[in-house]
């Protein structure tokens, strides 16, 4: 799993967090909706049963008002009674027909058949021996149906109460099926909401220790690079990722930087070993000079050792010339050393430049990646709203089940079990609204975890910037580089150009020297022509030799700036 995250971006990274995190709040909230239906099939067979309680209380009531009724034919034998007896026992049936579809239950309906058996035996009872006898006089037969009636009357109000109790159970049954979904309900809300939490603050502080520890390691790196130790070792990670990226960048740039300042080492003791000879040979084209010249003066003063002289002078102008030739040719190698130098600057100045283009892309990774985690505060705020909308169904459930218990005080004795079922889902609503508030509690917790994330990347942030202005720092050296390297290849361009001119200047010289030797006539203007121009020669090994210095100077500026890397 740690490999896992380790090859993700760090977008991925925190879109993971996120996603997880959603599914988890999605997952509760089902599970809490499945709930919250339970309630509401319970609540409404509690209402059933409320409305099944009130039949039976009328139905109970109408038979008793149609047996009294019956009483009263017997003993008044009025008419205007077996009409009214009629009217209830069409009540009655109504009733009956609205009940029936209520029940659901098969012990209930057996309940309702067996009312129903008893009610028709009283019912046969009146019209078929009371009313009849009546009618005849026979009043002995109609007391003794009567006392028949009372007793199917009393069958009859105690099935009814049996139904009326079993209806009750039911509605015990399904107060205690309420409470226990509200509580079910409450358990796995706060307890997924707290599980959700808890795993997403440890997958956001895992996240964020991976980035930290991988960011470390790279600034790590790069501030010894920038340094200047390129013994460095090379970073592991070597992943896809942005971090990856730059590991693999860093690693190259080390690698490239290492053989550059290598080949630089070796170009600049190669060129310091030959501006010192270049150095030697210039002092000794001086003194072949200064010998030419005393040559010159002792021509002067006698034509008998003209020719001999002549000779002399033509033979160390020969040798003068080819250690001209010499330091030509080792200007010539100088200066291809020194081009091969400026075009391995301009190679590390690129790789830096990229560098810094791939730094700069971490910075917009690590934006993003901020805009993420505001973004699950975002989220946060949405789930907060959703608790307050949790909240205000608690208030309102809780205000609704005021009203129930006023409407069930209302109702009397008919209402009683509606009341305790109306108390029992208040303090149930107060339950959920108390279990809102802990939620909201743990989700400002979980908004302040985000924070100490949405820092750590804040500093994480700044540490790509260090590394970023280091990386501008090592850039800046292999600017100076570069130009006390162009300064380097001017002066052997200098110096390559005055030796020509020696050279040029030279052949007059030879000329010089071999009319003297031919014509020995002549000897005392070729003298001082050749005087003239062995003094011209020197002031331009003078020139020579200065930038020789010049040269051996940068020279050692240039290794002792490469003396900074450790390679």
């Amino acid at each position: 799993m740690y490999k896992f995250f380790r090859r993700l971006k760090i977008s991925g990274k925190f879109r993971f967090a996120l996603i997880g995190t959603i599914i988890m709040f999605i997952v509760a909230f089902f599970f809490v909706g499945q709930e919250f239906l339970k309630i509401r099939e319970n609540v409404q067979t509690i209402e059933k049963q409320e409305e099944i309680n009130k039949l039976v209380s009328e139905m109970t009531d109408v038979f008793n008002t149609k047996d009294i009724r019956v009483a009263d034919f017997v003993i008044t034998k009025w008419v205007a009674f077996y009409g009214e007896i009629g009217d209830l026992s069409e009540q009655f049936d109504g009733l009956v027909e609205q009940l029936k579809p209520l029940l659901v239950d098969e012990e209930q309906k057996n309940q309702l058949d067996l009312v129903l058996e008893e009610y028709h035996t009283h019912h046969q009872i009146f019209y078929d021996i009371i009313y009849p006898s009546i009618q005849k006089g026979d009043e002995e037969t109609a007391l003794q149906a009567r006392q028949e009636a009372r007793d199917s009357r009393l069958q009859t109000v105690e099935l009814l109460n049996g139904l009326k109790e079993m209806t009750n159970e039911s509605n015990k049954i399904a107060t205690e099926n309420t409470k226990e979904a509200l509580e079910r309900s409450i358990t796995v809300l706060i307890g997924s909401t707290v599980l959700a939490t808890i795993i997403g603050m440890l997958i956001l502080r895992f996240i964020a220790r991976i980035v930290r520890n991988d960011l470390n390691e790279v600034i790590s790196v790069a501030e010894k690079i920038s340094e200047g130790d390129l013994l460095v070792r090379d970073l592991d990670d070597t992943s896809n990722t942005e971090i990856g990226k730059l590991g693999q960048s860093i690693n190259q740039m080390k690698s490239r930087l290492n053989e550059m300042i290598t080949h630089i080492s070796d170009v600049s003791n190669g060129l310091l070993e030959r501006s010192e000879k270049l150095s030697g040979h210039t002092e000794e084209i001086q003194q072949g000079s200064r010998q030419i010249a005393s040559t010159m003066e002792q021509l002067a003063k006698g034509s008998e050792e003209q020719a001999s002289s002549a000779s002399n002078v033509y033979e160390q102008m020969g040798n003068f010339l080819q250690m001209i030739s010499n330091v030509v040719f080792q200007s010539e190698d100088t200066k291809k050393l020194s081009k091969n130098m400026v075009h391995i600057t301009q190679e590390g100045n690129e790789h830096m430049n990229q560098t810094t283009k791939q730094m700069t892309q971490i910075n917009e990774k690590i934006n993003e990646s901020l805009d993420l985690v505001k973004g699950l505060d975002e989220k946060i705020q949405n789930i907060n709203q959703l608790i307050v909308v949790i909240k205000e169904i608690a208030d309102q459930t809780n205000l609704l089940a005021l009203n129930a218990s006023i409407e069930a005080a209302r109702a009397g004795e008919h209402g009683r079990g509606f009341t305790v079922v109306a108390e029992e889902v208040r303090k149930l609503a107060e339950q959920v609204n108390h279990s809102a508030m802990n939620i909201n509690q743990i989700l400002n917790d979980v908004k302040e975890e985000s924070n100490k994330v949405l820092n750590s990347l804040e500093e994480g942030y700044q540490l790509v910037e260090v590394g970023t202005e280091q990386i501008h720092t090592t850039g800046n050296t292999f600017d100076e580089m570069h130009q006390i390297i162009e300064q380097v290849g001017n002066h052997i361009e200098k110096m390559g150009q005055t030796l020509y001119d020696v050279i040029d200047q030279s052949q007059p010289i030879s000329g010089s020297i071999e009319t003297i030797a031919s014509v020995s006539q002549q000897s005392a203007a070729g003298v001082e022509e050749t005087t003239a121009t062995v003094h011209q020669s020197a002031r331009a090994m003078d020139q020579i030799r200065n930038s020789a210095v010049e040269l051996e100077e940068e020279a050692k500026k240039l290794k002792e700036v490469i003396s900074k890397f450790k390679i």
